[in-house]
């Protein structure tokens, strides 16, 4: 099965509005200024929606990089 990024956002979009980014450069973010465009960015606040967001991930199929 494929992942489909457009698919994900759209279903993530409602929960993470202003925190959600579609082809986030990953430089941004890493000490190194290194790393391409992730597909789906979400900036998360809470150990809660960390754990909620690795179920649906597991659930759903979607590749996870969490850093």
């Amino acid at each position: 099965m494929r992942f489909d990024a457009v698919a994900a956002y759209n279903e993530l979009h409602p929960h993470f509005q202003g925190r959600i980014r579609r082809n986030e450069p990953l430089a941004r973010h890493c000490t190194f200024g290194a790393g391409g465009p992730a597909d789906v960015w979400i900036s998360l606040e809470t150990q809660e929606e960390l754990i909620g967001m690795v179920r649906l991930g597991v659930a759903q199929h979607w590749p996870l990089l969490i850093v």
